[in-house]
C-alpha cells in the first residue's frame, strides 16, 4: 500500500489547499467592496441551481469514480506491499480521479458564494455555499480506504 499511501499523502496537500481557499474567499469576500452589479438577482437565481447540480455531480462521480477501489482494498483483494498490477494501478488512478474531481466540483460550490458576495450579495445569500462546500470538504477529508 506503499503507492496508495503516497496517493493519500498528495490527495491531502490538494485537500488542504482547497480547504484554506474558501476561507479565504469567505474573508476577502468581506474585506473587498461590493462591486455594483445590477444583475444580482439573476447571479442568486443561477447559481443556486447550478450549486446543488454541482454538489450533486460531486456526490455522483465520487461514488462512481471510487467503489471499485475501495471494495478491493475492504475485500483484501488490494496488496498491502509490493508492485501494483496494471488492473490495480487502473483502479487507483480512477480513486484519484474521483476524490480530485469531487473535491474540484465542490470547491467550485464555494466560489459561487464569493462572486455572490463580492457582487453585492449579502452574508446570508452567500453563506449556504460557503457552508455546503466547507462541510463536503471536511467529510470529503482524503483518507486510505479500508
Amino acid at each position: 500500500m506503499d503507492q496508495v499511501d503516497a496517493v493519500v499523502r498528495k490527495l491531502k496537500g490538494l485537500w488542504l489547499a482547497l480547504l484554506v481557499s474558501i476561507v479565504l474567499y469567505v474573508v476577502v469576500g468581506e474585506m473587498v467592496r461590493e462591486w455594483p452589479v445590477t444583475g444580482i438577482k439573476f447571479l442568486k437565481l443561477f447559481f443556486t441551481p447550478v450549486g446543488l447540480l454541482m454538489t450533486g455531480i460531486a456526490v455522483v462521480l465520487r461514488q462512481r469514480q471510487m467503489r471499485r477501489f475501495e471494495e478491493e482494498v475492504v475485500s483484501g483483494r488490494f496488496p498491502s506491499a509490493g508492485e501494483l498490477t496494471a488492473e490495480q494501478r487502473l483502479l487507483l488512478s480512477g480513486w484519484q480521479v474521483g476524490q480530485i474531481t469531487s473535491l474540484v466540483f465542490v470547491e467550485t460550490v464555494a466560489v459561487f458564494g464569493f462572486v455572490l458576495r463580492i457582487a453585492g450579495g449579502s452574508r446570508w445569500e452567500a453563506g449556504p455555499f460557503y457552508a455546503v462546500a466547507a462541510l463536503l470538504m471536511v467529510v470529503w477529508r482524503p483518507r486510505k480506504p479500508g
